[in-house]
């Protein structure tokens, strides 16, 4: 071989090199597989496949799970693959040690083993990764094959014998033979119809019972949006509610304390009316003693004059501190308490003018009566202090009152604000966690969508490899067939003419099996469109 190495399949099995030596080859060919369909693959060459061979920096996980998908569902295609070919492999070798050791046998394809011993299917293990890996099976000597394998006869229908195996046959063992495969295959082709027929039927219940869980997912996130509309409306609703309760039940808190502030200006205002009215009561009291006195003597009527004079700044100059405490104590009151001072001292200034001409003449008369007039004027700036604390006293009680009302409003203010910001937030998150899961949920359903597709794909591509594999077992069965017919004798001229009958008959029993596999397509579609695949038995029968 020039020292060029030869890879069988056990080396191919263990080393994963292309199969390069004759009988493996030759077990490839016989079962309609290209050498390199037996090379492993891993995950990453089926991420780059699908890009054109280019390569990506980032994969998505539907990406990712898809390329796992495919190379375990191409790891178990190619163990699959491995056994058949290693089982041909036996074959070859079991018909060329028949050959050596016993007399001439009849030629007896694989694809026609009814009667002889099949070697046992390959056993399977489960790697780390979960994927079957095929173990070779022992040499087994012609006297351990007792059993037969009937499961494999649509993998062996249409074999032959390699070109190199000695015939040496009588003419009606192949006459038989070939009347044994004419009937295996009209045999295999009903039972591809029924598969056909069951595949098609599972297939649109599958379809059916999808577009049911479709509809009703649909329905249910209708009813979901629905149900989650109507609890935002009434949410709204009921916020709206407490807050038109809230604003009314401070609009009525305002009201009220409108109302108290109203009755004790009301109080103040008379307080302060009283006030007057007792002033002008007295004020009018003194000019009356003022006049009686000048009536009684008209000389003490200076003097009285004085007296009172000096009595009435006495009482504004009072009435004056009083008004100014009280100017300051209360705020709300300056303009009215600035009018009424500014009027006492009007008049005082208009007293002072009318009597300020006999002030010098009642001086000495003043000075007598000092101290009694400083003693009351001690008591009355005593009388003025006491009311002025007593009133300070009330406007502080009043204005505490006040700040602590404000206190307790801010506060239940705060309180309302702060219970509508949980709600608001509670509502929010909520919502958020149900976008959240219905978004979770809506991926799952895409990536379940794109693995079903990516399966539903790799089940096509199986049956187109499957179709062009048992394209080229039949090819190669042919050209062995037409080799080993060519190179016979004139006496088999016969048996080839009957062969050659036969396999018209082959022919057009695959010429029927198109046309009945093109009815019965006809006839599927129909069903899709009826929907009674409780009928495809009897179609099956008419067909």
């Amino acid at each position: 071989m020039g020292g060029k190495k030869l890879v069988s399949i056990e080396t191919c099995v263990r080393t994963g090199e292309r199969v390069t030596s004759p009988r493996s080859l030759e077990a490839c060919r016989r079962s309609g597989i290209e050498p390199d369909e037996l090379q492993p693959k891993s995950v990453n060459e089926f991420l780059h496949e699908r890009l054109g061979g280019l390569l990506a920096a980032k994969f998505s996980l539907v990406e990712k799970e898809a390329a796992v998908l495919r190379q375990r569902h191409y790891e178990q295609s190619r163990q699959a693959k491995l056994e058949l070919v290693a089982r041909e492999r036996d074959a070859i070798l079991q018909s060329q040690d028949n050959s050596d050791a016993g007399p001439p046998r009849s030629p007896v394809p694989s694809a026609t083993k009814q009667s002889l011993p099949q070697p046992p299917p390959a056993r399977r293990t489960r790697s780390a990764g979960s994927h079957a890996t095929w173990r070779a099976p022992p040499r087994r000597s012609n006297d351990d094959n007792d059993d037969n394998d009937d499961d494999n006869d649509n993998d062996d229908d249409e074999r032959d014998n390699p070109a190199d195996v000695v015939v040496a046959v009588g003419d009606m063992a192949t006459v038989q033979l070939e009347e044994r495969l004419l009937a295996k295959m009209k045999l295999r082709q009903q039972r591809e119809i029924r598969g056909v027929i069951e595949t098609e039927a599972k297939l649109a219940r599958i379809q059916h019972e999808d577009a049911r869980r479709a509809a009703e997912d649909a329905r249910r996130r209708d009813e979901f949006q629905r149900e989650l509309r109507a609890k935002r409306a009434q949410l709204v609703a009921s916020k709206h509610a407490r807050e038109m309760a809230t604003q009314q039940q401070e609009n009525r808190d305002a009201a009220q304390r409108r109302l108290r502030a109203k009755e004790r200006a009301e109080t103040e205002r008379a307080a302060r009316d009283g006030e007057q009215q007792r002033a002008q009561q007295r004020q009018h009291e003194a000019l009356q003693r003022e006049h009686e006195r000048a009536l009684k003597a008209n000389a003490f009527r200076q003097q009285t004059e004085a007296l009172l004079q000096h009595h009435e700044d006495i009482v504004a100059t009072n009435r004056q501190r009083m008004l100014e405490k009280e100017r300051h104590a209360l705020a709300t009151l300056e303009l009215a308490t600035k009018r009424r001072h500014h009027e006492a001292i009007a008049r005082r200034d208009r007293a002072n003018a009318r009597l300020q001409h006999a002030s010098a003449q009642t001086q000495l008369r003043l000075e007598r009566k000092k101290c009694e007039l400083e003693s009351k004027q001690a008591s009355a700036a005593e009388r003025a202090k006491e009311v002025q604390q007593k009133t300070l006293r009330e406007l502080q009680e009043r204005a505490s009152q006040q700040r602590q009302d404000e206190d307790v409003r801010r506060k239940r203010l705060d309180a309302a604000r702060s219970q509508r910001e949980n709600e608001a937030a509670a509502l929010r998150s909520k919502r958020q966690e149900v976008e959240e899961k219905l978004a979770r949920a809506e991926a799952e359903r895409e990536r379940a969508r794109q693995l079903q597709a990516v399966e539903k794909t790799l089940v096509g591509e199986e049956k187109q490899q499957t179709v062009e594999r048992i394209r080229r077992r039949e090819e190669y069965a042919r050209l062995q067939l037409l080799a080993r017919i060519s190179g016979e004798d004139e006496r088999s001229r016969a048996i080839k003419a009957r062969k050659h009958a036969l396999l018209q008959a082959r022919q057009q029993v695959a010429l029927d099996s198109l046309l009945r596999k093109h009815r019965i397509g006809q006839a599927v579609e129909q069903l899709r469109r009826s929907n009674k695949w409780d009928k495809y038995e009897d179609i099956l029968y008419e067909l």
